[in-house]
């Protein structure tokens, strides 16, 4: 299920993925496995934010190498 509940300042929707069989957040799951990086996420969505900083702890998918990471706002 996709819940859109805004736009951000270049026009595309915001919203969240929702596995049905058990209302997995796809997009907390990616940051929690390091297979994203927050940008621009609001304050308000703390869980986001706990699920980075652990990925980073321990390591994990983008986090998993020292050094500059390769997230899109730095590769471009």
């Amino acid at each position: 299920r996709v819940s859109i509940y805004g736009q951000d300042h270049y026009g595309r929707m915001l919203g969240e993925i929702e596995r049905l069989r058990d209302a997995g957040n796809c997009g907390l799951r990616m940051v929690r496995g390091g297979y994203a990086a927050l940008w621009q996420c609001p304050l308000a969505r703390g869980e986001y934010y706990d699920a980075q900083a652990l990925a980073q702890r321990q390591r994990r998918g983008i986090w998993a190498q020292d050094g500059p990471w390769r997230t899109p706002w730095l590769y471009r």
